[in-house]
């Protein structure tokens, strides 16, 4: 069956600083992907949402994303509206996103949480890299169950999520997370032991002291969710939630990142 509806498509960003004020140096974006204008926030930063004027993820859909963020730069990027996938029928659609921040420099990279729709399937591949221990890094990926509105709950195909860091010349970070509803039991331990919602964080070149770890994890526990942070052997951290409503595990997220952010990196 010819897909009609399947499109190619890109985004690219870069920023710079100058005098102080990180700037958007360039850019680069292809239909139904577009930008709005970037905002200047206090801390010498660039805040700028990420906007599509399809309605979702189409069967056939090839995304590219690249983010560099240059030295002494600092940018956070978020999304308009949740990224809704649709039916697959025969070509499984794809993003590709590369992501380099140079030393001294800062990317938050907040998306808002994605939902599946039933027999959606999707593939996801993202790499990072990190020139140094000054290339600070956060990433929050919320991914939902399905539409609960209408009672989807794990009805998707697949959902393949392949996540590298790289620091330096070092690969320091590998996740490869792969959902097949119909071979896992979704709902079981070690998966999503009846929450509807996960979010994973990376937090990379951010030094996290053991109250703060107890901090984070009374939010946790405040929320009624279940997770936990994990230290890796390279000294960064990652961090993983399982909770319901995809509003309140945002919030959670950004309490959690308000724990251990410097108040000058903050983007408010």
């Amino acid at each position: 069956m010819a897909n009609f509806y399947g499109k190619t498509s890109a985004m690219h960003i870069e920023t710079s600083v100058r005098e102080g004020q990180t700037y958007m140096s360039d850019t680069y974006y292809t239909p139904p992907l577009k930008l709005t204008r970037p905002f200047k926030v206090k801390n010498g930063g660039l805040y700028i949402i990420m906007m599509s004027s399809s309605p979702g993820i189409m069967e056939g859909d090839v995304q590219e994303y690249k983010f560099k963020v240059k030295e002494g730069s600092k940018l956070y990027l978020t999304s308009q509206t949740f990224e809704k996938i649709y039916k697959t029928i025969e070509a499984a659609p794809e993003r590709n996103t590369f992501i380099e921040v140079e030393k001294n420099s800062y990317l938050k990279y907040f998306p808002l949480p994605t939902i599946p729709f039933r027999e959606s399937c999707f593939n996801s591949k993202t790499h990072i890299k990190l020139e140094d221990k000054t290339s600070k890094f956060i990433m929050v990926e919320i991914i939902s169950s399905g539409r609960s509105g209408i009672e989807e709950r794990f009805d998707y195909e697949y959902f393949k999520l392949l996540t590298e860091v790289e620091k330096g010349d070092e690969v320091v970070y590998v996740d490869n997370t792969n959902f097949v509803p119909e071979e896992l039991d979704m709902e079981g331990f070690g998966l999503m032991e009846g929450f509807s919602h996960l979010a994973n964080v990376l937090i990379f070149n951010f030094a996290i002291t053991n109250e703060q770890v107890d901090n984070i994890n009374k939010i946790i526990s405040d929320y009624g969710f279940e997770g936990g942070i994990t230290e890796l052997y390279s000294g960064d951290h990652t961090l993983r939630i399982l909770g319901n409503g995809a509003v309140k595990l945002k919030e959670a997220c950004e309490k959690i990142i308000d724990v251990f952010e410097p108040e000058d990196l903050r983007f408010s």
